[in-house]
């Protein structure tokens, strides 16, 4: 009995000395203080970088089960970012009368984009032609100073020729050049012109994010079955006036805004009598892509027009491209 017990602390001894492997704790058990002794490499968006450098992120699992890889959360940000337009990519223009020439309209000298890689335009309500750049005209001494067809010849600018003489919806609206691949990813959404009052709904969603009551609104267009696109003026507090252009869709309300003066003859434009006219915006184009809703739009006003090219960023628009046509009179 002696003996039995004098081999038993022995025994004893060797383990502790060596690490018996049947005392080891599996992967994922608790070690006497609580803490997890698994060595799993979680990669998250927080990463602080720790990890080993040979770590590879391992595939995680949908909530169907469905095995997701790890490079899932890579793909959904190249998918939003699919279809997001640069300042670079985009140019404003107008036709001839004829239809079969687009003049760039760049008054000021501000485009310094070499015009070469414009090879695509699109022509109110949303058609993507492809165009050739023909040649730099310049100015004579017949020139008006107005970019309109009346103009064509004698205003200075890139010309491109269409393939076929397009007809658009007005020959006096603007058209966007655009690089080969601008629209890679866009769907041209289909638009047609609309008036009278905003829904009743829509109006209560504006004045409820915007805190403000209106004073006038209408629409401006209709684009697909449940989106619409509208301006709004604002019940005038002790700022300056405050008007926005709204893209209304089921769940968003997307808005630019437009800060008046307190000149009552022109408080937007020149001679535009303190009024916010819808029937001066006209719709050049909408699409869809990865970042949202992109917006192409032409404003009138009595000595010409602005152009904008805004799309969604995240919750609200950004303003991709800007510019204008002196255009008074016609």
């Amino acid at each position: 009995m002696k003996l039995k017990k004098i081999a038993g602390i022995l025994l004893l001894s060797i383990c502790i000395a060596t690490g018996c492997e049947s005392h080891k704790p599996s992967a994922g058990t608790a070690s006497p203080d609580g803490t997890d002794t698994a060595t799993t490499v979680n990669v998250t968006d927080g990463d602080n970088g720790n990890h080993p450098a040979d770590a590879t992120p391992q595939a995680s699992t949908r909530d169907d089960g469905s095995q997701q890889s790890p490079e899932g959360h890579v793909g959904t940000v190249e998918a939003e970012n699919q279809g997001r337009l640069q300042s670079s990519q985009l140019m404003f223009g107008y036709l001839d009368s004829a239809g079969s020439r687009i003049l760039a309209a760049d008054p000021e000298g501000t485009q310094q984009t070499p015009r070469e890689p414009f090879t695509q335009a699109v022509i109110a309500p949303g058609e993507l032609t492809e165009i050739r750049f023909a040649k730099h005209q310049t100015r004579t001494e017949q020139d008006t100073g107005r970019q309109t067809r009346y103009n064509f010849a004698n205003d200075e600018g890139d010309m491109y020729l269409l393939p076929s003489p397009v007809t658009p919806a007005d020959p006096d609206d603007g058209v966007v050049l655009a690089h080969k691949d601008a629209f890679a990813g866009h769907q041209f959404l289909q638009v047609e012109h609309a008036e009278g009052s905003l829904p009743q709904e829509a109006a209560a969603r504006i004045e409820q994010a915007k805190g403000l009551n209106i004073q006038s609104q209408g629409l401006i267009g209709q684009i697909a079955p449940d989106v619409q696109l509208g301006i709004v003026r604002y019940a005038q507090g002790s700022g300056n006036p405050l008007a926005s252009l709204v893209l209304i869709t089921p769940d968003q309300l997307l808005f630019r805004d437009f800060e008046g003066t307190d000149d009552p003859n022109s408080t937007w434009r020149v001679d535009d009598g303190g009024q916010m006219d819808p029937q001066l915006f006209h719709v050049l184009f909408v699409t869809r892509s990865g970042p949202g809703y992109t917006l192409g739009y032409e404003w009138w006003g009595a000595e010409g027009s602005n152009l904008a090219v805004l799309q969604q960023d995240g919750g609200e628009f950004r303003v991709v491209q800007e510019g204008g046509r002196y255009t008074a009179p016609m």
